[in-house]
Formats: C-alpha cells, structure tokens, sequence
C-alpha cells in the first residue's frame, strides 16, 4: 500500500509540471516494487521514473536504461500494450 501511494504522489507531482519532486518518490516506488516482486508494478513505475527523468531534461544514458529496463518487463510479461 505504501508502494502505490508513493507512486500516486509521485505521478501528481509529474501531471502539475514539478518532475523533480515526483523522481525520488518514483525512485522509492521501483525500489519497492523490486523488494515485494511484482513486475508489472516495477515497470509501471520505471516508466513513469523515465518520463520525469526526460521532462526534468536528462534525457541521457540514466533515463533510456530506465525506458528500456520498463520495456524489458512489459515484454516479458506479454503487456505490450502498456508499452
């Protein structure tokens, strides 16, 4: 539960245009998702972290491993249309 309420906060940080308040929640969140195991919750969250990553202008190495780490895991669980 604290998990998706980090990543709700988070993601209204991202939709009110303050990218830089929603990356360490979003950070907090993958960290999360990785410790109790669910894939699809980890992907959603590393692209939503890619995204605030791009909008903050560091649409570098560090935002596309993001991107293409949240890309790996929707493939693999067949949620292409997530992507």
């Amino acid at each position: 539960m604290k998990r998706q309420a980090l990543c709700l906060l988070a993601r209204n940080h991202l939709a009110q245009g303050d990218p830089e308040a929603a990356i360490p929640g979003l950070e907090r969140c993958v960290a999360l998702a990785e410790q109790s195991g669910p894939d699809y919750e980890r992907a959603r969250a590393l692209a939503v972290l890619a995204e605030a990553q791009a909008s903050c202008g560091s649409a570098d190495d560090a935002c596309e491993d993001t991107l293409a780490e949240a890309i790996r895991l929707f493939k693999k669980m067949g949620a292409g249309h997530d992507l």
